[in-house]
């Protein structure tokens, strides 16, 4: 009897997991295209049939196409928008954070595999039951370096103080999900765990080996080098942008807030300063090099053999392709 009863319960597994699977294919669950017709034209055709069933305040799209842009929508609800109007683009800012930690392995000056600890003098991770020598640069940009704090940062009200940089890794005081703290809590290299932490680090990490602040470094090594003229990731360095409303859910806006985990959260960018940065990723560039772009997309982190994280980017493509 007990035989049976393990027999129907493995039996009753694989039918869950069967519906499961299958209501994703169906439904959508995994991945569904909004459009079954392989068009650019078509593709924006739906995009605007999706905003007039749901509140969208700004939308600036572009599609790429072999490599380039090819067509670009607009929508605004009050104040017109166009390509080079500024958004905010929250955990985008990890990815160009990568260009610029690898322009420092590229020169010489970091090793992707030594303790992170090693070059930091600022601050230093916090004593755990597990070695902090073994988180490196490699497992930070790839979200595998054990730190648990699981942060997405919601940044300061314009008239709050923000914290230091040192402040924030110690406990961050704007995160509403977590307790804020950047500490090891799990084996590095182990598993993967996002961590927003990890790219506050490297922000201290960029300032302290470059000697400059993250802003000026970034602007100087890739803004400049790529022309992303309308990108920040301070407001202030840049009065004169064209910057979107910020909508809430009920519709009405807001004032932008402000960082202090600038490599994490805080990039300001348009739609074409972001082409010029995809762009980059597939072609020749003069920030990084052809071997370092390819390097960057080939996995490190894994959720069941499936490549989630390379050095900075999220391979969507390839855990999709896999999946279906």
């Amino acid at each position: 009897m007990k035989k049976i009863k393990q027999i129907a319960i493995i039996i009753l597994a694989i039918l869950i997991w069967t519906a499961f699977i299958g209501y994703g294919f169906i439904d959508g669950f995994l991945l569904r295209p909004i459009t079954s017709k392989n068009t650019s034209e078509a593709f924006i055709e739906a995009a605007k049939g999706k905003i007039e069933n749901e509140f969208v305040g700004n939308l600036a799209m572009t599609l790429i196409e072999n490599g380039k842009a090819s067509k670009s929508f607009f929508y605004s609800k009050d104040k017109p928008i166009n390509e080079n109007t500024v958004f905010p683009v929250a955990s985008v800012s990890k990815w160009v954070t990568s260009f610029g930690v690898l322009k420092l392995v590229e020169q010489g000056k970091l090793d992707l595999d030594k303790p992170v600890d090693n070059y930091l003098t600022r601050w230093h991770l916090p004593k755990s039951e597990f070695d902090n020598k073994k988180v490196t640069v490699r497992k930070l940009l790839s979200h595998s370096s054990g730190l648990i704090d699981d942060l997405g940062y919601d940044g300061f009200k314009p008239n709050e103080t923000v914290q230091t940089i040192e402040e924030s890794l110690t406990k961050a005081s704007d995160t509403e999900y977590s307790d804020g703290i950047a500490i090891v809590g799990y084996e590095p290299g182990s598993k993967y765990m996002y961590s927003g932490a990890a790219y506050t680090i490297l922000q201290l990490l960029i300032e302290e080996i470059s000697g400059q602040s993250f802003q000026e470094y970034m602007t100087k090594e890739v803004f400049e080098p790529l022309k992303m003229e309308n990108s920040t990731f301070v407001l202030t360095e840049k009065p004169n942008i064209q910057l979107a409303q910020i909508y809430k859910e009920d519709g009405t806006t807001r004032q932008m807030n402000k960082f202090t985990a600038l490599a994490a959260a805080s990039l300001f960018t348009s739609i074409a300063d972001l082409t010029k940065f995809l762009e980059a990723n597939i072609s020749s560039n003069t920030v990084l090099s052809k071997e370092t772009i390819a390097k960057m997309s080939i996995s490190e982190t894994f959720i069941n053999d499936i490549g989630v994280y390379g050095l900075g980017p999220h391979l969507y493509s390839q855990m999709t392709k896999t999946l279906l």
